[in-house]
């Protein structure tokens, strides 16, 4: 393996890491921020399950990409 293929590499991988984290923290920060406040609404348990499925499903389209 040449240098210039090990650059790319480490250039991809950090891509791909960057993207994964920047979703986590931002989707994360967002659902506990709507969950959190007064204004919103309480979350029944069929809410509760399609918002932990979908966080599930679009944490597997981020690792699959």
């Amino acid at each position: 393996m040449e240098m210039s293929e090990l650059f790319d590499l480490r250039e991809k991988v950090e891509n791909r890491v960057n993207q994964y984290w920047t979703y986590w923290s931002v989707s994360i920060f967002a659902v506990c921020g709507w969950m959190f406040t007064e204004s919103a609404e309480k979350l029944d348990g069929a809410m509760s399950i399609f918002i932990a499925a979908g966080l599930i499903v679009f944490s597997l389209l981020i690792l699959a990409y």
